[in-house]
């Protein structure tokens, strides 16, 4: 009895030992094989933890991330919008506007001036010209009615790195310009903190061209005419309404057709021209041109005066149309008679040339009210009738320079 309860508890104890040492086994070969180096890992961790003095465990410590210094939070990349204008509406326009496109460029916009690396500082004012006289007067309404003026100030030191201005009219036209004139001026923040240093103010304008040329209260003008006069044959004593004749009207002995003429007539003219408002000019001037219709060399002379409406839509370019009256002085001595009067008008296109003056081109048209009477040139074989009738039409073109003198005050 003894030996059998024996023999049971050794059983019992073996499989227990043996159950032990397979869970042991099982473990071992589930754990991965440590190398050399990371056996010693850990006693060298233990080294080094004892040795760190309390200055080398501060500088284990992991330092905080530092932003690039082109980040929008730094100091330089701060903008204040300090603006102001004449009226509402411009102010509105163009804070909501830069503040728009300072966002959009990765700028922080500041609420607060004292907050800011930088001053982007603007005023828009009525556009202002200054006369001769020293007074100043609004601009013409052909003219920018509008400017601003924009500077970029550090606010470290207030110092002004940069001022410019724009012209305008209406706020539509600068839609297309507000992130130009945003970064005109925000191209020259450099990224980091703002350095205090002397520099040199850059100013940049944007001036309104000088349209003072064609605003001249009075212009004096000269020349070179090419006209072509067309002499339109009337039928009054012509045999058919066309033909010269000998003998009876009824019955002639001989007849010769005619045919209108034209009649080259190179010239020059010289005149005066006022200006006495924007849209409207006269001009007195003398009128000289050479030929007749039979070819002889004779100089015609005419007293002008043109009524003109100039047109100044571009800056360096004008269109005037004109009326136009002329007085004939001379003529020659192939005419039995000759109209003196004369009427039409023309468009004329100048085109700026140096500070006071400008190259032109004229195209008229001038009617002779009247008939030109000519003296009947074939003698004998044809004399009748004696003067020959004729309706006058010329068409004249002009290439010449005019140049003015003191700038009219706008009315």
């Amino acid at each position: 009895m003894k030996r059998a309860l024996f023999f049971t508890v050794f059983l019992v104890l073996a499989a227990v030992f043996s159950f032990s040492q397979e869970q042991s086994a099982s473990e071992t070969e589930s754990a991965p094989a440590q190398t050399p180096s990371s056996a010693a890992e850990p006693a060298h961790a233990v080294e080094s933890a004892s040795a760190q003095t309390p200055a080398s465990r501060a500088e284990a410590v992991p330092a905080p991330s530092v932003e690039p210094e082109t980040a929008p939070s730094r100091p330089s990349r701060s903008i204040f919008f300090d603006g102001s204008a004449s009226k509402d509406e411009h102010l509105e326009f163009f804070l909501v506007n830069f503040k728009m496109e300072a966002e959009v460029l990765g700028y922080n916009v500041a609420r607060e001036k004292s907050d800011a690396g930088y001053i982007f500082k603007f005023k828009v004012e009525p556009n202002m010209i200054r006369q001769n006289d020293g007074t100043l007067h609004p601009a013409p309404a052909d003219d920018s009615q509008f400017v601003i003026l924009i500077s970029l100030i550090r606010n470290t030191d207030d110092f002004e790195i940069l001022y410019f201005n724009f012209y305008f009219t209406e706020l539509l036209e600068v839609y297309e310009y507000t992130q130009m004139l945003f970064l005109k001026a925000a191209v020259l923040i450099p990224p980091g903190d703002p350095v205090i240093e002397k520099q040199p103010v850059i100013v940049l304008q944007d001036r309104a061209p000088d349209t003072s040329w064609r605003d001249k209260l009075f212009y004096i003008r000269l020349s070179f005419d090419y006209s072509l006069a067309f002499y339109i044959l009337q039928g009054d004593g012509l045999i058919g309404g066309q033909g010269v004749y000998y003998g009876d009207f009824d019955d002639p002995y001989r007849v010769s057709p005619l045919e209108h003429k034209i009649l080259p007539m190179p010239g020059f003219t010289a005149g005066v021209e006022g200006q006495f408002f924007n849209f409207f000019s006269m001009e007195l001037n003398a009128q000289f041109s050479f030929g007749d219709t039979r070819d002889n060399t004779f100089l015609n002379a005419a007293l002008g005066t043109d009524f003109k409406f100039p047109l100044k839509f571009f800056k360096n370019f004008v269109i005037a149309p004109y009326a136009g009256l002329a007085v004939s002085v001379t003529f020659s001595d192939v005419f039995d008679s000759f109209p003196i009067f004369a009427a039409g008008g023309g468009i004329q296109f100048g085109v700026k040339s140096g500070k006071n003056g400008s190259i032109f081109t004229d195209i008229r048209y001038l009617y002779s009210i009247g008939n030109a009477g000519m003296v009947n040139p074939y003698g004998e074989l044809f004399p009748m009738p004696e003067v020959i009738n004729y309706r006058r039409h010329v068409l004249g073109f002009s290439l010449g320079y005019k140049y003015g003198f003191i700038t009219r005050r706008h009315r």
